[in-house]
């Protein structure tokens, strides 16, 4: 990742950290869930998903290309293994549009939620990668690394992706 969203993505791992336990692999930082997390980040996963998104160019509401990485970004959240993946449907100036979100339960405290999000819809140069492909990328590698096996939360996290 560059270093503008290493740092996005640190940061959101330590606002998480708290409420974040991960079963650590034998090494010496084992005691520091954050550090053991923010590990598990993938430069090359990050610049693929970027590619992935793009792949559809501009994604304008309401247009095919726009309904396609829709269903790409819910075939990606269910690729991780949640099981709870949702498109919520509403009714805009231009027709009918979707927004696609999925939720890591949390053990403790399940009711109480942090919201994790990016914007889906693009238009621009370089098929909408900065348009919001590179913030929709940080998502996706989040909600991978705490779909990891043996993350847990204590609080429920909601990666959600809008159109509109």
């Amino acid at each position: 990742m560059n270093s503008r969203h290493t740092l996005a993505a640190a940061g959101v791992v330590a606002i998480l950290a708290a409420p974040v336990r991960a079963q650590a692999p034998a090494a010496p930082q084992a005691d520091d869930p954050v550090r053991t997390l923010v590990g598990r980040l993938d430069l090359e996963r990050y610049k693929n998903t970027i590619k992935g998104l793009a792949q559809f160019g501009d994604r304008m509401q309401g247009t095919q290309r726009n309904r396609d990485a829709i269903a790409w970004l819910e075939q990606q959240l269910k690729s991780f293994g949640y099981t709870n993946v949702v498109r919520q449907r509403f009714q805009s100036a231009i027709g009918e549009l979707e927004n696609v979100y999925a939720t890591k339960v949390g053990d403790t405290t399940p009711g109480e939620m942090y919201i994790v999000s990016a914007h889906m819809d693009g238009r621009g140069e370089g098929q909408a990668a900065d348009d919001d492909a590179s913030g929709c990328a940080l998502v996706l590698e989040l909600a991978r690394v705490l779909a990891s096996p043996g993350v847990k939360t204590n609080r429920s996290v909601r990666f959600i992706f809008w159109n509109n």
